[in-house]
């Protein structure tokens, strides 16, 4: 839940709600334009940890010198969590104290979300709406893995070491939470919620989704840290 409010799934999520109002879809539209990228999103997501759990699992599997990949891969995961989880809590305290969220570290590079703004911009005013808006979720979705990646990769690595139906079933709840809050702004948007007043409230409260997100890069540091072996390959 925290990886699904955080800064860069609820900016790209405020510039579609703003693209379909200035593109003047009918509120039918609207509750296509909804379902069809949240869809998108959520196959995307789903097919990315799918993809990273079979390639980790197999490593996983298959002994000998890929033991001791399957520990390196591990450790890359722990150091990606402290990192991320420092780096959170000091955007953070950057936030709360006053400061601009342009001076963020952990934020999507310019080129990306310039790329992200230009795949939404052809889906919403596409010819065929829903296979465009489809589209766009699918490019976004991508993109966007660069910054809620962080928290995705540590998990699929994590769920490598259980059954493939327990992860399978662990997936498709992560990623359902995922696209939640998506279902409830486009909720909100056909009540009559703006753009605007969504970005009003995006930034009061994006101090507390990083602080949130620093927990959870901390938690997950420590179920990873329980799971790691150390030498490299050893199983004694």
């Amino acid at each position: 839940m925290a990886d699904s409010v955080n800064p860069c799934a609820f900016a790209t999520i405020i510039i579609l709600v703003a693209m379909m109002s200035s593109a003047k879809r009918t509120k039918r539209e609207i509750i296509a334009v909804c379902l069809a990228f949240t869809v998108s999103v959520f196959l995307t997501y789903f097919a990315i940890g799918l993809f990273l759990y079979k390639l980790i699992a197999l490593v996983n599997q298959s002994g000998g010198w890929f033991l001791v990949i399957a520990d390196i891969i591990y450790y890359f995961a722990f150091l990606l969590c402290i990192v991320c989880g420092i780096l959170s809590l000091r955007d953070a305290y950057l936030l709360f104290t006053g400061r601009s969220a342009e001076e963020m570290v952990l934020q999507l590079p310019k080129a990306f979300k310039k790329r992200i703004n230009v795949a939404m911009a052809k889906g919403v005013r596409a010819q065929w709406l829903m296979v465009g808006v489809f589209i766009a979720g699918v490019t976004v979705s991508f993109f966007e893995a660069a910054c809620t990646g962080q928290v995705y990769l540590p998990t699929i690595i994590a769920l490598a070491k259980i059954s493939f139906w327990q992860s399978m079933w662990l997936l498709v709840w992560y990623n359902l939470l995922f696209i939640l809050p998506l279902l409830i702004i486009f909720g909100l948007v056909l009540i009559g919620v703006t753009s605007m007043q969504l970005a009003d409230f995006f930034k009061k409260n994006v101090a507390w989704t990083k602080l949130a997100l620093g927990l959870v890069f901390v938690i997950m540091a420590l179920v990873i840290w329980h799971e790691m072996y150390w030498p490299p390959g050893y199983r004694g």
